[in-house]
Parts: C-alpha cells; structure tokens; sequence
C-alpha cells in the first residue's frame, strides 16, 4: 500500500520531469541557484519535496523558494530575472504575461477551475462554438 508521503514524492518527481525544460534552462544558464515562486497559503505536494531539498538533489542547484500572494506578482519577479520557475502561478495570470509579450513557456497545470478558467473573446474576433476548433 503506497503511504501519502510516498505518493506525494511520486508526483512531486513528476511535475519536477515535467518542469525539465526550464531546468535545462536554468542548468545551460549556469545558475548556481535558482529561485522558484510558490503560494504559501496553497497547499501543493511540492512543498514536502521543498522541506526535503529534493529540488536542490535533482537540480544539482541550490533552490529558493519565495512566496507570492498572486500570480501577477509571480509573473513579475520572472519578467525580473528574480525568480525562474513559478509554481501554481495560475492559468489568467499566464495567459496575461504571455499576452503582455513575457517569454515564459507553461509546463504543466497544477489545479483547473472550470468555472474560473474561462477564456474571454471580443465579439469582434467572431468566434462562437462553430468555430473555435479553427483557432
């Protein structure tokens, strides 16, 4: 029987294979320490892999970790060079990075809301459930 604990582990080294590219990035940049940003108040199996340095392990870095109260600001310290990798930044504070011309790739989605997640087209983009699948 697997144990939380060791569940937790399994899909923390999941989401960690799934950040490579950017741990390609930070490893070709030569860091000696990146920094990743998270949500303290939201609880998220990375942050046992947190306690246990399995980051700095599996990254050969030192690894900060800096809480942020929203995405936005996440995006922010990475517009900065401050922070490498963001957590559970959330997908509206993306999707508004990207859009404002930040050079970040997503990795994975840790959490979706489909009742918040929704995706807001003007009227004048003339796009309606017929032809979405065009886009």
């Amino acid at each position: 029987m697997m144990t939380f604990n060791r569940l937790v582990k399994g899909l923390t080294l999941v989401a960690l294979l799934c950040a490579s590219p950017l741990v390609t990035v930070a490893q070709a940049s030569n860091h000696e320490e990146i920094t990743i940003a998270y949500f303290l108040e939201w609880p998220t199996p990375n942050q046992i892999a947190q306690l246990e340095k399995t980051y700095d392990k599996e990254l050969g870095v030192k690894v900060n970790w800096k809480s942020f109260g929203s995405g936005n600001d996440m995006s922010a310290a990475m517009a900065s060079g401050d922070v490498q990798i963001s957590y559970s930044q959330g997908l509206i504070p993306f999707i508004v990075a990207v859009s404002k011309g930040l050079p970040i790739t997503m990795v994975g989605i840790a959490v979706g809301y489909a009742g918040a997640d929704n995706c807001i087209v003007h009227n004048d983009a003339k796009l309606d459930r017929s032809s979405a699948a065009a886009v």
